[in-house]
């Protein structure tokens, strides 16, 4: 009978502790998931201002009408490791300009983002000595620097190019 009474104290012990430690590890996972959710980096921001009135964000679409009304359209050549340049073809009516930025804005980390200015080389072409890593995908932005006009796309991880259109109607 007394190893009876010994499983019997044993087996309380035990649910003690389960009752301790389950909910001491649930507490814990949940802290280190609210750690990761606000850390560094861990949102996927918009590079677009937007205005917020009340619970609305609304983003301002006159550049989008604008690069529309033009009919521009862009490829975009990743400069890689050997040298080569960030190379840019526009087509389109494009307005005179002999500059545009490129933003290339990480998809997780906007520590990571970045922006190259690109010159006129040609009557469509425009570069910069610039090398875009490919380990990842960039959401990708070509604007004058007056930002009177955009076009968006998205460079996929390991691509070489990437096209970009505006950003209304895709």
């Amino acid at each position: 009978m007394t190893t009876g009474k010994r499983s019997r104290f044993r087996d309380a012990g035990v649910l003690a502790w389960m009752v301790v430690v389950l909910p001491l590890m649930a507490v814990v996972a949940g802290v280190t998931t609210l750690f990761i959710a606000l850390g560094s980096g861990s949102s996927d921001a918009v590079i677009d201002p937007v205005k917020r009135t009340a619970q609305i964000q609304e983003r301002d679409l006159a550049a989008d009408r604008r690069t529309q009304a033009f009919g521009l359209a862009a490829t975009l050549s990743r400069g890689t490791a050997d040298g080569d340049n960030v190379v840019v073809r526009v087509e389109g009516a494009l307005p005179p300009v002999d500059a545009l930025t490129l933003t290339l804005a990480h998809p997780i980390a906007g520590s990571m983002d970045q922006s190259i200015a690109l010159v006129r080389t040609d009557d469509r072409v425009f570069s910069a000595e610039a090398i875009i890593e490919a380990s990842h995908d960039w959401n990708v932005q070509l604007a004058p620097a007056d930002g009177s006009w955009r076009l968006v796309g998205r460079l996929v991880q390991d691509q070489d190019s990437a096209d970009l259109r505006p950003a209304l109607g895709r």
